[in-house]
């Protein structure tokens, strides 16, 4: 809501300096938070893989892996092989 406030109060002025620093700040901000989901989607990635890597070392079934972690049989074909 308050970044809708401050687009709305941008977009009002006429300063053209204000809103092109408006846009760069936004732009950046929204790099950041790309980058930060982005990194918190491959730990989680990492974490995933970690748990299978450990579930076929205890000699789980393909199909009970795929229900848990929600990857497919070629998926976890894939990570045993770098076992």
């Amino acid at each position: 809501l308050r970044i809708r406030i401050v687009k709305d109060v941008i977009k009002l002025s006429s300063d053209e300096m204000i809103f092109d620093e408006y846009e760069q700040m936004i732009g950046e901000k929204m790099v950041d938070y790309e980058d930060e989901l982005r990194a918190k989607e491959e730990g989680k990635d990492e974490k995933t893989t970690e748990i299978i890597k450990s579930m076929l070392k205890n000699n789980f079934d393909y199909e009970t892996i795929s229900k848990i972690c929600g990857k497919t049989k070629e998926e976890i074909e894939k990570i045993k092989e770098t076992m």
